[in-house]
């Protein structure tokens, strides 16, 4: 199946300021690949180098095997969704889609045959002969992703496309999106600050920070095992809690926290050395009596799904969450209230030193 994109130490700097950073990154064909972070981290420059848009300060891109980094964006096979659709007006939602395979001088009949074939792929054949004026915002988004893909492209680059849309619309296009890779079975390469999307339709997450890539990997492991803090803390809420490393057998290390004993896995640590592990709020345990850390409960909060809980670490400074979800007739942290002293605890493998 073509898509395969590789790029090889590619640098990327406007003026002085470095904003892609010696960048090795390959997208398997077929693949589903996120590139995820805040705004400015490079995310989106290192898609427009992809698609032609924007020249390499150093490295090469790869396409399929074949080096395209000096090709301009037309004669690459690859086609680009960004977040304003960009629709002709003057043009029906059957003529956008069409506009592409007509510069190409392709016939008549097989551009109305690609472009029923579009128009079915992204649920809009009854919208054929609307302008663009008379569809919402979603089914704009839906044309903009036709005309993408009727030329049938060897990947598909998407920068932020969802972002205009509202929560529910935003929701229901992953799901869209997401059905149409399986079914077009062609690599996607997808850019956005929304973890969410992230997690929910790619096969990996490539997490960047500062022009670089932090950590790449499925979407669970990014979750469960997150290896530096930036990550931990940009994909979904984690509790960091910091402490002093005391013993280390193999991947587990025993960390003291204030003036209790945790353990926790991952990262290679030095005994002695201060480190940082990331605990998920709905992995803690909230207890009047047990083991784990000594904490003052300081709030609980009922968030409708679920409830939460904050504790303030005995001997510390630091305040952590715990969060457990609603079932009717079950106090989430029993007959624990806020002034009452707790013991914090987290399951076996929930808690990961990280490295800073």
């Amino acid at each position: 199946m073509p898509g395969a994109i590789d790029l090889r130490g590619v640098t990327k700097r406007f003026g002085p300021k470095t904003v892609v950073d010696s960048l090795d990154l390959r997208v398997e064909a077929g693949e589903f690949l996120s590139l995820l972070g805040p705004s400015g981290c490079g995310k989106s420059t290192t898609l427009r180098m992809i698609a032609g848009l924007e020249q390499p300060s150093e490295g090469r891109i790869w396409l399929d095997g074949a080096d395209i980094t000096d090709q301009p964006p037309h004669k690459r096979t690859v086609n680009t969704v960004f977040q304003s659709y960009a629709l002709f007006p003057h043009l029906s939602v059957a003529g956008n889609i069409a506009y592409a395979l007509r510069l190409r001088r392709t016939d008549r009949a097989t551009v109305d045959a690609e472009v029923r074939r579009a128009l079915e792929m992204v649920r809009m054949s009854d919208y054929a002969d609307h302008s663009p004026r008379q569809i919402s915002g979603g089914q704009q988004q839906r044309v903009a992703l036709a005309r993408a893909i009727v030329a049938r492209p060897s990947a598909l680059l998407l920068d932020e496309p969802l972002s205009a849309l509202d929560l529910k619309l935003r929701q229901a296009m992953r799901l869209e999106l997401k059905r149409l890779h399986r079914e077009i079975g062609i690599t996607f390469v997808f850019v956005t600050h929304d973890q969410g999307e992230a997690l929910t339709m790619s096969d990996r997450v490539a997490v960047m920070h500062e022009g670089r890539i932090l950590q790449l990997d499925r979407p669970e492991v990014l979750y469960e095992r997150p290896a530096t803090r930036f990550v931990a803390s940009f994909i979904g809420d984690a509790n960091l809690v910091e402490g002093v490393v005391m013993r280390c057998e193999g991947e587990r290390v025993t960390v003291r926290v204030g003036d209790s004993e945790m353990q926790a896995g991952g990262a290679s640590v030095a005994v002695g050395e201060r480190t940082v592990v990331s605990v998920r709020p709905q992995r803690m345990r909230v207890e009047r009596e047990g083991t784990g850390a000594s904490g003052l409960l300081t709030e609980i909060i009922y968030l409708g799904e679920a409830t939460s809980a904050a504790v303030r670490l005995e001997g510390t400074d630091q305040q952590v969450t715990a969060l457990r979800l609603n079932v009717e007739g079950v106090r989430p942290f029993g007959d624990a209230r806020p002034g009452d002293r707790v013991k914090i605890s987290w399951e076996p493998g929930a808690a990961r030193v990280l490295v800073q």
